[in-house]
């Protein structure tokens, strides 16, 4: 969209030329070269003119998909690279162009990535972060209608996922919204049913029972499992034929899968014309990695022949005991950026499906899930300040267990320390509990002292968002803080209705800034405290201007202990 803004004119028309470079492409360039080069190979119509001198306009730069970069970032030992003409390796040129030695006036950096990967960009090299916020509640219903035919069954569908709180909040992600409704629409519901709190792995089910029904047999899932686990557990998300080829795929047998009428596997073609493949959705991948790492257990024999009776034997083996799945808790663990998370959780809710399943076909009932159970509430209790803690929660309501659920958030208000020094993803991870919770709302409580500052503010805006009161008093924020919490105020997912900024230093810049957002008509803040924010006339004069465009929202404004000056007339309420 911010590119093709420009291109209408309707938008960072400052910069003369704008180039989207994909990262997945640029995993493809090995050979050391210069950035007009680069330029060159991504854009080659421009070689004839030639863009040597770069430095002389203003360029914009849009890379898309960083959490799809496999190479090292290294911000600290990278060679210093100033001219554009100089050589070196892909990874150097674009650690150079971020950190400023590259083109430092002219360029206008956009960056795109899944929570995960943010933190492989220095903090103090981000100006600025925008969240994709997915479907608003009104969007949701509307994908409803027109995606389910019948118009009363739309309905029951919309009023069931409104029951269900944290199938409702998941169905933000467009990609959810059409499982939800590709298997809701065969459901027949009890108006005004009240739902269980949602496990994601049922959702998966039914695409994989539709992909083995088809032409094609289990060999498909099992083999794109395969590549699924030995990809994830690597930290990619797409894959080139080299990766096929590790995992015994021929390029021509992935084509196929490609070319299945379900969105599971796709192919396309890259720079240089090579093929680039991917999962339909990054959760794709990880259902299918949970469901290859469950089956492969006991598979000793590598000639077998797939097929669904081995598959029965592979589980059955699976659940003698808990050591497996408890290696999987543990591997979960340890990882740094919480990209093994999701595949827990559907591991453990691939687990319980079998387990029922066998249960219900008259197999004695294993003992590995209910340890289980006793294994996570025990992880949860030894380290309640993890990252991983939130997503060990979200495990238990896989195995339909609901015991710390109305105490979810409760516990989160006193176990999480607030200094705690989560990656970006995590307070993401937290904000969609918040939003899930039947709990009720929660405070954003403040940041030790030695810790308060604009960066811990960034790193916590999910969660202030999430939230409808946040208590950010004495908290050394800045101006630089204030555009961030403006995006906040007009989020139309936001829950905001009180925040209290008093004695932070954001003086009339800061309050323009926020008194910009208050104008907007999403804005639904109720209290706003600005007691000694060191706000003159000017910052006066933006806040009244502000509420004479939207005063319908705002009942309580504190600004005393500021100076309005003879122009700053605004009165508190």
């Amino acid at each position: 969209m911010m590119i093709l803004n420009w291109a209408e004119g309707k938008g960072n028309q400052e910069d003369q030329l704008i180039f989207p470079l994909p990262f997945r492409e640029l995993n493809l360039l090995k050979e050391r070269l210069s950035l007009i080069e680069l330029l060159y190979e991504f854009f080659p119509e421009l070689k004839e003119p030639g863009i040597c001198n770069l430095e002389n306009c203003r360029v914009g730069f849009f890379f898309d998909g960083l959490d799809e970069f496999r190479r090292l970032l290294d911000f600290k030992n990278s060679p210093i690279v100033t001219n554009v003409t100089e050589a070196s390796s892909v990874p150097t040129l674009l650690t150079n162009l971020i950190n400023g030695n590259l083109l430092p006036s002219a360029a206008h950096i956009w960056i795109t990535s899944r929570p995960a990967a943010v933190s492989r960009i220095p903090l103090q090299n981000i100006d600025r972060v925008s969240e994709i916020e997915g479907f608003t509640d009104s969007q949701k219903e509307e994908f409803f209608r027109r995606a389910i035919n019948d118009t009363d069954q739309a309905k029951a569908v919309i009023t069931y996922l409104k029951n269900s709180k944290g199938l409702y909040n998941l169905c933000q992600r467009p990609f959810i919204c059409s499982i939800s409704a590709s298997i809701l629409e065969k459901q027949t519901y009890v108006p005004d049913k009240t739902c269980e709190p949602v496990a994601l792995t049922p959702l998966f089910n039914d695409p994989l029972i539709l992909l083995q029904m088809g032409n094609h047999n289990v060999k498909i899932v099992d083999e794109l499992g395969k590549l699924a686990f030995k990809q994830l557990v690597k930290g990619n998300t797409v894959f080139y034929e080299e990766d096929l080829r590790e995992c015994n795929i021929d390029v021509q047998v992935a084509a196929v899968y490609a070319k299945v009428n379900i969105p599971v596997f796709r192919e396309d073609i890259g720079l240089h014309q090579k093929k680039i493949y991917y999962f339909g959705h990054t959760t794709i991948q990880v259902f299918f990695a949970a469901l290859r790492f469950l089956q492969s257990v006991g598979d000793q024999d590598k000639n077998q022949a797939v097929n669904r009776k081995t598959q029965i034997e592979r589980t059955l083996w699976f659940f003698r005991d808990a050591t497996q799945l408890k290696s999987a808790v543990d591997m979960t663990l340890r990882s740094k950026t919480g990209h093994m998370d999701l595949f827990l959780r559907f591991l453990l809710g691939i687990a319980q499906n079998f387990n029922q399943m066998f249960s219900e076909a008259g197999f004695t009932t294993s003992t590995a899930l209910p340890e289980m159970l006793v294994y996570i509430k025990k992880k949860v209790l030894e380290n309640p300040a993890s990252p991983r803690t939130l997503n060990l929660l979200n495990c238990l309501r896989e195995l339909k267990d609901y015991s710390l659920d109305n105490d979810s958030v409760r516990f989160l208000k006193t176990a999480i320390p607030p200094d705690a020094k989560y990656p970006p993803a995590h307070w993401s991870d937290l904000a969609a509990l918040l939003v899930a919770s039947e709990s009720g709302s929660i405070d954003v409580l403040g940041l030790e002292v030695e810790n308060r500052g604009d960066k811990e503010l960034l790193r916590m805006l999910p969660v202030i968002k999430a939230s409808q009161t946040a208590t950010l008093s004495y908290h050394n924020l800045t101006e630089k803080s204030c555009e961030c919490l403006a995006s906040a105020l007009t989020s139309k997912v936001s829950n905001l209705k009180t925040l209290d900024l008093s004695f932070n230093t954001l003086k009339d810049s800061g309050v323009q800034l926020l008194a910009a957002g208050l104008a907007k008509p999403h804005c639904r803040l109720k209290r706003l405290k600005l007691s000694g924010c060191r706000v003159k006339q000017y910052g006066f004069a933006a806040l009244a201007k502000a509420l004479k465009s939207n005063p319908s929202h705002l009942r309580e404004l504190d600004l005393s202990g500021n100076e309005p000056g003879r122009i700053g007339g605004v009165s508190s309420r």
